[in-house]
């Protein structure tokens, strides 16, 4: 079953297939995407999603990569804990969640 995650402080210089080599190393991505501004610079946050997983992608969270510390979530969950407790009350870890 599919799985999607969200990655935020992504460096900016990175792209749509460097996320794709990284996340190769946690199992089969189906889709990576790097969210940008209307003008084309990256907002440090992707979106994927995970056809399998060989390891633990949230393993990721916290880690650094390309000179930045990782934040990673899946998001259905991230999304129900949205949904129930509403986005002042919810918390991922010590960080809220600001991008969902």
């Amino acid at each position: 079953m599919a799985q999607r995650y969200y990655i935020e402080n992504l460096p900016r210089k990175v792209g749509d297939q460097e996320l794709r080599h990284l996340m190769e190393n946690y199992g089969s991505p189906r889709w990576v995407q790097v969210l940008r501004d209307p003008d084309g610079k990256s907002r440090g946050i992707a979106v994927i999603e995970m056809k399998n997983r060989h390891t633990t992608i949230e393993e990721l969270d916290g880690r650094e990569w390309e000179g930045a510390n990782l934040i990673v979530g899946h998001i259905e969950r991230e999304a129900r804990a949205h949904l129930k407790y509403g986005r002042q009350h919810y918390t991922a870890g010590d960080r809220r969640m600001h991008h969902l």
